[in-house]
């Protein structure tokens, strides 16, 4: 799972450099495409430094999941995502302190989860900047 993680910032802290806006995005969903997954839902908010937005969502049993988020602004330092139960514990989390937050799990019963996207430190903590999220799974 780190090893994973550590080479997809590696991924896009070079395409972030390089290339235009929506760059990251493409190649984070790309990366998991081409690991055999499928991309379930896709959303994205406008967040100030400490703004989440969250999407409930079903995550089946015994199904792999990557949840994904990100920003395409360089202002944000540092993205979380929690999934968290319907009594709002904390299921699984990212935990670490980058702009880019994946969390893996592989549920061992079909439940509902609410996915919880975070911008949790930014530059500029007054301007929102468009976060983005993705659930990837694979069966």
């Amino acid at each position: 799972m780190k090893k994973t993680t550590t080479i997809l910032v590696l991924l896009l802290s070079f395409f972030q450099t390089t290339h235009a806006q929506g760059e990251r995005y493409r190649i984070a969903k790309n990366y998991y495409l081409n690991k055999g997954y499928s991309i379930g839902q896709e959303w994205y908010n406008d967040l100030k430094q400490g703004q989440y937005f969250t999407k409930s969502f079903l995550f089946k049993k015994y199904t792999e999941y990557a949840v994904v988020a990100l920003s395409e602004d360089t202002d944000v330092q540092d993205v979380d995502i929690e999934i968290l139960t319907a009594a709002d514990d904390i299921y699984e989390k990212d935990t670490q302190t980058d702009a880019l937050a994946v969390v893996n799990f592989t549920p061992s019963f079909s439940r509902n989860l609410t996915i919880k996207a975070i911008n949790y430190r930014s530059g500029t903590p007054n301007y929102a900047s468009r976060v983005y999220f993705f659930v990837a799974y694979r069966e």
